[in-house]
């Protein structure tokens, strides 16, 4: 079997400035995974800000790292703007590449958030009880 790639960008996607605290995923698998999302120096200010209006600029990158409650990372998915749409990576935790590209089920999925294919920060869930 030959070896996988690794996202040529992980390392990059690593170091770029969280948008916020890490917060349950409501998407990206049906484990209880926390997801924390990154996003390009030039665009974060214009995420933390999302509207149904905003339109983030070619280059853009969103990077969601998930992970499991014990803080293992899990899944690690992200998202790049370029002059033609959004390109979608979906990689293994220590950024191995599962899938890149125009990638369908990414696409289906995004193509309903409201906000440039962006569904931008959500609250924390509640705590139990509250």
């Amino acid at each position: 079997m030959p070896k996988r790639a690794r996202w040529a960008a992980f390392e990059e996607a690593l170091g770029l400035p969280s948008s916020g605290p890490a917060a349950p995923s409501r998407g990206h698998g049906v484990d209880p995974f926390l997801v924390e999302v990154r996003v390009s120096p030039a665009s974060l200010d214009a995420y933390r800000r999302l509207t149904d209006r905003t339109v983030m600029p070619a280059g853009t990158t969103v990077l969601a790292l998930h992970s499991r409650p014990n803080g293992t990372r899990a899944s690690v998915f992200a998202m790049t703007k370029g002059a033609e749409g959004w390109e979608y990576v979906v990689a293994e935790a220590d950024g191995t590449l599962t899938a890149q590209g125009a990638l369908a089920q990414c696409e289906a999925c995004h193509r309903s958030a409201p906000a440039d294919h962006l569904f931008g920060l959500r609250p924390p869930a509640p705590a139990a009880g509250n």
